[in-house]
Parts: C-alpha cells; sequence; structure tokens
C-alpha cells in the first residue's frame, strides 16, 4: 500500500492563489513552507486522524502529495495494523478521513484544471 498518493502535472501559471483560496475554503491550516512548497493540515488527530496536503511548484512542474496521518496512541489502540500514514486511495483503513481528504483534493485538482483522483 503506498504512504502518499503523488501526483505530478505541469501548469503555466502561478498556483498559489489557487492553494491558499481552497486551503482557506476547506480549513486546511498552512503548517509550514519553503520557497517553493507548502504543507497544509486539516484536523490534529485527536477524533479523527490529520489530513495532509504538501504542493510543491518549481516553473511549470508541480507536484501534489497528501496522505492521512495516524498518530502513535490510534496505532497502538489497533494493535499496530494501521500504518503512520495513509495515501487517498480506497479501502477500509481509515476509510472516513481517507474519503474526506480525497473529494478535498479533488476540489484542489478541479480548480488547477486537473483530473481527480479516483
Amino acid at each position: 500500500m503506498a504512504k502518499r498518493t503523488i501526483l505530478r502535472f505541469e501548469i503555466n501559471t502561478d498556483i498559489w492563489p489557487i492553494v491558499e483560496s481552497w486551503a482557506r475554503e476547506r480549513e486546511y491550516g498552512e503548517k509550514t513552507k519553503g520557497n517553493t512548497w507548502r504543507r497544509y493540515q486539516q484536523g490534529h488527530g485527536t477524533l479523527v486522524a490529520p489530513k495532509l496536503v504538501e504542493v510543491r511548484q518549481e516553473g511549470t512542474k508541480v507536484e501534489l502529495q497528501a496522505w492521512i496521518s495516524i498518530n502513535i496512541l490510534s496505532r497502538i489502540m489497533f494493535l499496530f495494523i494501521m500504518p503512520a500514514e495513509l495515501d487517498l486511495g480506497p479501502g477500509f483503513r481509515g476509510a472516513v478521513p481517507r474519503s474526506t481528504a480525497r473529494r478535498d483534493v479533488n476540489i484542489l485538482l478541479q480548480k488547477l484544471g486537473q483530473p481527480p483522483i479516483n
């Protein structure tokens, strides 16, 4: 199983205004950033696993990574059946946060003119 969903595409525009607007709309807070990348997080992991999205743009190349982070307490409760990270693909483990994260990322992809994650 992949730990993160990773998408790569090219776009001829500055993506940051679109990404920042999406993050505000979907309530993803900026967790950290660099010159060419930003990481956003929704949730803090107490009741529902946090959803993370990292976006990087270098010239026309864009890489988007998205995943669900499973904290150590949840992993202990599930006898370490849950990995530390889950991709956004379908599956029975972490089905609810994966589904909502996939929906959120698909909204961003639509705004960027890219096909959705299935």
